[in-house]
């Protein structure tokens, strides 16, 4: 009997009442786990579903799945106890692939195994045997998870009562891992599309913003939530220094997603480049760009673009946009607001040309360039996005004018307004009349880089003449966010220091691609990984960045008060 065998019949029982038999059960179970498996997009969320149908069969009071990975090197299981089944990401183990178990051996051969005992299983593995009996175990199976001849691993079942495995059961086990197993391959090819495209985005953002002479720069890039589906878009952001001291910045959104977005994107932005290098007045590059975007071959392909041109001595700023947001700007003494800019057309559809504004940008004023993902949702008009981003802009100054500080306040602050799309911030601030001073330096990716990072900062900022606790603090933690690059990425960091006299901003940035920074909850009993919470209890703000080639994690100390917006 193969899976489709596994019908409907409903029988006649005393008194001629229909009740659902063995087989019409089965096949409920086959349709809940359809309907449950429909909206997953995620490997980690199919596990989890499956799993968790998995534990309401008839008897079964344990179990796991694995998965090849490492290239078939190993298998990543997923046990059926709580401590796993997290409620929103799966805790995956690794297991050798070679191991001498029923799981691995289904996963290589891609045959079920039963074992309608525990005799059965002790005759082939004595000892898996006696661990699973000690648990109460009575019958044992493997099924292979497969998509046509290929095997992506197996769902391992564990039984509390004898199990015949008869030839119905058997079709139905092989029909719902079989269903699992094409949910877990559409979960893996929409991964591998989004890591790609979002590699490729990131690829072509910059890796790290220059450092200029009267400004202070921060960006922050983020994909859209791929849980709910959406894949990455084309949202994009760059600073390009240009001849005569002036300052290129660009903010940009190809709409659209996946790779053909993230293609465009790279192209508009070489092209940008490109254009800005023969005139950077921002109208005549938003007109280039607009022949450029005419001739891509993408229909129906929008793109928006503000660009704006920085002046020598930083006083102002000419901005010219193509059907993108304004900014919103920050003026000491005065509340942000959104900058009054005539608005073209996107790129691309000839529909006459672009104006642009001069915008006085005095000393301690601040620019905040967006793409439509931060501030605008079904829920929520842009124009309001923005308001909401200039009252947060306001609040977040009270304390801190530095603009990572401000970047890291305003996404925080306005998640959720933009939910469902990527997101992309470019800020600026005018440190024009401030004694700023900045160092950097690389260190070794070895036990050598924390020690070496205390000193290099202590002798710093004994120059610099900072306060001693505001020394002390920052050593320890620089320490601290050293020892986790070097442990956790096996890259030699480069450690930057910022003074403007108010704040002290300290950064470490490796090239590692093992994920992000996150705090998390420590158990009393634990001894490592406690550099986060270290930082967290020192330091009024931290944040960490992901770039293309790594990670960039920053906290901030207050040298003097902090400045009145």
């Amino acid at each position: 009997m193969g899976p489709g065998a596994v019908v409907a019949r409903v029988v006649a029982r005393g008194g001629g009442v229909p009740v659902l038999d063995t087989d019409v059960r089965r096949l409920h179970r086959l349709q809940g786990l359809t309907a449950a498996l429909a909206e997953t997009m995620r490997t980690d969320a199919v596990a989890l579903v499956v799993l968790r149908q998995a534990a309401t069969l008839p008897g079964v009071v344990r179990g796991g799945l694995a998965l090849l990975a490492a290239g078939g090197r190993e298998l990543r299981f997923l046990g059926m106890h709580d401590e796993s089944l997290g409620p929103e990401r799966a805790n995956w183990c690794s297991l050798d692939a070679v191991a001498d178990l029923p799981l691995v051996a289904t996963t290589r051969l891609g045959r079920p195994l039963w074992f309608p005992t525990m005799e059965a299983l002790a005759a082939r593995h004595p000892g898996l045997a006696e661990h699973q009996a000690s648990f109460g175990t009575r019958a044992f199976a493997t099924v292979p998870l497969r998509v046509l001849d290929d095997t992506l691993g197996a769902v391992m079942l564990c039984y509390g009562v004898d199990q015949p495995f008869d030839e119905a059961e058997q079709a139905f086990l092989a029909a719902f891992t079989e269903q699992a197993a094409h949910a877990l391959r559409r979960a893996q090819a929409f991964e591998e599309q989004q890591a790609t495209a979002e590699l490729l985005q990131r690829t072509l953002l910059p890796n790290t913003l220059p450092d200029l002479p009267g400004l202070a720069l921060a960006a922050h890039y983020e994909p859209a939530d791929g849980q709910a589906g959406v894949e990455v878009g084309g949202d994009w952001y760059d600073v390009l220094p240009l001849e005569g001291d002036e300052v290129l910045v660009v903010i940009g959104d190809v709409m659209g997603r996946g790779i053909t977005a993230a293609t465009v994107m790279g192209q508009v932005r070489s092209a940008l480049r490109a254009y800005a290098l023969l005139d950077p007045s921002p109208e005549l590059v938003l007109q280039r760009l607009d022949r450029l975007v005419s001739t891509l071959g993408v229909p129906e392909q929008i793109v928006t673009v503000l660009v704006g041109v920085v002046s020598a001595d930083r006083g102002s700023v000419r901005l010219a946009s193509a059907g993108h947001l304004p900014p919103v700007l920050a003026v000491p003494g005065s509340s942000a607001t959104t900058v009054n800019l005539p608005v073209g057309p996107p790129l691309g559809l000839h529909e006459g040309g672009r104006g642009g504004a001069d915008v006085p940008l005095p000393p301690g004023a601040t620019l905040v360039l967006c793409t439509d993902g931060l501030v605008e949702s079904r829920r929520t008009a842009a124009e309001e996005g923005l308001a909401q981003l200039a009252d947060h802009l306001d609040n977040l100054r009270r304390s801190s004018d530095q603009p990572r500080d401000l970047a890291a306040g305003i996404v925080a602050a306005m998640t959720g307004v933009g939910a469902g799309d990527d997101r992309a911030l470019l800020l600026m601030t005018s440190t024009v009349g401030r004694a700023v001073r900045s160092a950097h330096t690389l260190l070794p990716a070895d036990t050598r880089a924390p020690a070496q990072a205390r000193r290099w900062l202590s002798a710093l900022l004994a120059e610099w003449a900072a306060p001693g606790a505001v020394r002390e603090d920052a050593v320890l933690c620089l320490s601290e966010i050293v020892t986790n690059a070097v442990i956790h990425t096996r890259t030699g960091p480069r450690a930057g220091a910022v003074l403007d006299g108010r704040q002290l901003v300290v950064t470490v940035s490796d090239s590692g691609r093992r994920g992000r920074a996150e705090l998390v909850d420590h158990d009393q009993e634990d001894v490592g990984g406690r550099g986060l919470t270290v930082v967290d209890a020192l330091c009024p703000r931290w944040g960490s960045e992901q770039r293309s080639d790594g990670t960039t994690v920053w906290f901030e100390l207050d040298v003097a008060a902090g400045p009145a917006a």
